[in-house]
């Protein structure tokens, strides 16, 4: 532990604070939980785009999030965060799917 820097005074100890539980589960679809309050469904998606508006800062940040989601919400689509065989086994300085030059 650092000691306090002279003349400050030593901030207050650490509190956890449970924020109780959401998540997100499919398109359109969501469960949130807390204190009393059980949402599912349409009802806890729009809860969970709520809370997550709610902790964003700024905004450009939130206008960001709601533009995008409004856009994937819409097409259908997202962008894909997957990772395959083929980009994981391709050599440094060489593309996935590139062939390697033929022996001279």
């Amino acid at each position: 532990m650092r000691p306090a820097v002279e003349g400050r005074t030593k901030p207050p100890p650490f509190m956890y604070w449970d924020l109780d539980s959401a998540a997100y589960i499919s398109r359109g679809r969501a469960v949130v939980k807390t204190g009393p309050l059980h949402l599912s469904g349409v009802f806890g998606r729009l809860a969970w785009l709520f809370i997550q508006l709610a902790f964003l800062t700024g905004f450009r940040s939130r206008l960001g999030a709601v533009l995008g989601w409004s856009i994937s919400f819409a097409t259908s689509t997202r962008r894909k965060r997957a990772f395959t065989w083929s980009d994981a086994e391709a050599p440094a300085g060489r593309a996935p799917g590139q062939k390697a030059p033929p022996p001279p």
